[in-house]
């Protein structure tokens, strides 16, 4: 072997040597680099809570938003003491949340942060669309909520029922009530009370105080629905036709039988001392 090919050999062997070198380093390296960053990250995972509590400020303000008519922000800040001062980044918002929702006038909120101190809520207030049971209301959704305080000055109708009935039930009661009161509208009535008794029977009170016996009534689907009109058409006409009829004096209406009506009246006390009953 020649001297120049002893010498190209001799470096072609140190270049491979040092380029295992090198790309050894930068594999090392970037082992390093890797376990370096999950180190990094597990020890902020397991320390979390107290770096956040090192950089944490208190809560100064709790702003509510919303339209109401009966519910008032005060009660809603009310529900929420021991939030003031406490962390802002390590306040619990689903908690916030939930106990606002737990205030009877309360149908939805939203909790969210507002830096650099404040939680925001915004809360949707229950619409009652029909008193329950004397005690509570109902919204459009069938669900009930009972305020410690029954204000009775709403205009609405009141339904009556087992509390046991799931929402979908009570929404089917609202959906018999609307359907009811489009029929009899146009003999000057509306229903004021209805109620559904055991066995699925249905009683209603008309706005004139005439309670309206109609029985055994299964969901206003077509069928029903034409026989559930022609008991109603035929309670409409005691108070459309021409004959004398004392309205005042009606108590009860049954319109449980297929082709007419039974009337049950009030009694009736005479000055005159004679007792009559009608």
């Amino acid at each position: 072997m020649s001297h120049e090919a002893a010498v190209r050999s001799v470096s072609q062997g140190v270049s491979a040597d040092q380029l295992y070198r090198a790309e050894s380093m930068r594999l090392l390296k970037r082992i390093m680099f890797v376990v370096m960053v999950l180190t990094v990250l597990l020890v902020l995972q397991n320390q979390k809570a107290v770096l956040i509590q090192l950089v944490d400020h208190p809560i100064a303000q709790l702003k509510v938003k919303g339209e109401f008519k009966s519910l008032k922000a005060e009660q809603v800040r009310g529900s929420l003491s021991g939030v003031i001062g406490s962390g802002f980044l390590m306040t619990d918002l689903l908690r916030i949340k939930a106990r606002v929702e737990q205030l009877p006038w309360v149908h939805s909120a939203m909790v969210k942060r507002v830096w650099p101190g404040e939680i925001q809520l915004t809360v949707q207030e229950q619409v009652p669309v029909s008193y329950w049971n004397q005690n509570s209301f109902i919204n459009a959704q069938g669900h009930v909520f009972s305020p410690k305080a029954i204000d009775l000055n709403f205009e609405l109708p009141q339904l009556v029922g087992v509390n046991e009935l799931h929402s979908e039930q009570r929404i089917e009661m609202l959906k018999l009530l609307g359907h009811i009161n489009s029929e009899i509208k146009q003999y000057g009535v509306s229903v004021q009370e209805l109620e559904l008794k055991s066995r699925g029977v249905w009683e209603a009170q008309l706005n004139n105080k005439i309670q309206v016996a109609l029985g055994v009534i299964h969901g206003v689907d077509n069928r029903q629905e034409k026989k559930l009109n022609a008991k109603l058409e035929r309670v409409g006409k005691i108070f459309t036709n021409g004959q004398r009829i004392e309205l005042d004096q009606i108590e009860k209406i049954d319109a449980r039988y297929p082709n007419g009506v039974a009337i049950k009246w009030k009694k009736v006390s005479l000055v005159a001392g004679d007792n009559a009953s009608r």
